[in-house]
Order: structure tokens, then sequence, then C-alpha cells
């Protein structure tokens, strides 16, 4: 969404969990992954009580809605990619070579930012810790640096 301030906190991770399934980058742009990763976290939530929305492509990877009153709050599950280094004709990569990455966001539209602007700081920070602490503690991932 242009010109709509966002809240955010962003981590990446290695994971042997996840596998990038034939195709799936139809739903969203070449090379741009998730889908298992958005899965896979929006059960783990659930599995704490969290209530999740909806899991749904966007063009840079997959979104998992946490929730959209008073304020969207979501999870951007994708992968990093560089499109200067690959070719149509690459093989599919492996989902343990992938860097992956998790993005907490809390988005206000704009009628809500002219008459009353929700506080979302402690919201992306309590999801973006309750992620962080799902996926690291997940068997066989690793938090890497941003690449």
């Amino acid at each position: 969404m242009p010109n709509v301030p966002l809240e955010k906190d962003q981590f990446w991770f290695r994971s042997a969990l996840f596998e990038i399934e034939p195709g799936e980058d139809a739903e969203t742009n070449p090379s741009c992954y998730g889908r298992a990763l958005a899965k896979w976290l929006a059960g783990e939530l659930r599995r704490e009580g969290l209530e999740v929305d909806d899991v749904f492509p966007e063009d840079w990877g997959w979104c998992v809605m946490v929730r959209r009153a008073p304020f969207q709050l979501w999870i951007g599950c994708g992968n990093v990619h560089s499109y200067e280094n690959e070719r149509p004709d690459d093989a599919l990569p492996r989902g343990e070579d992938v860097v992956w990455t998790c993005i907490v966001v809390a988005e206000v539209p704009l009628l809500k930012r002219l008459f009353r602007r929700p506080v979302t700081t402690p919201a992306v920070k309590e999801l973006y810790e309750r992620v962080k602490r799902i996926v690291s503690t997940a068997p066989a991932t690793t938090l890497v640096e941003e690449p």
C-alpha cells in the first residue's frame, strides 16, 4: 500500500523445515517463496491461542494476517533473493539453502491516521517477540544476520 506509514520489525534465518513448492511463485512473483513457512507459522500461532485471520500470497511472498482492526497487524514471510543473480532456468532452490525472513508489520489506514491514530508499538513488539521465539526454537533453524 503506497504512502501508508508502517511500523515494522524483521529478522532472518535459515531452516531445513520449509521446502519450496514447485510453481508456488506463480501466486507471488518469480523467486518469491514462503508458503510453507507462512502456513506453518499460522499453525504455530493458533496452537498458542492466537487467532490468525488468513494466509495469502502477496507480490513479495506470503502474508499471515493476524488482525485487521483497529489496524492491520500482519507477518510477511518470504525469502531473500537477488534477481541480478538468478536466471529463469535455474533449479528450484532447496529450503535449507534459502535465507528466510519474517517481518511483523502494523499498517494504519489513512482515516484512522487522520482522526485518532491507534498505538501500534506494543502489538508489533509482542507479536515480533512471539514469532521470533517460535521460529528460533524450531528444529533445524538458525537465526542469521541481515544479508
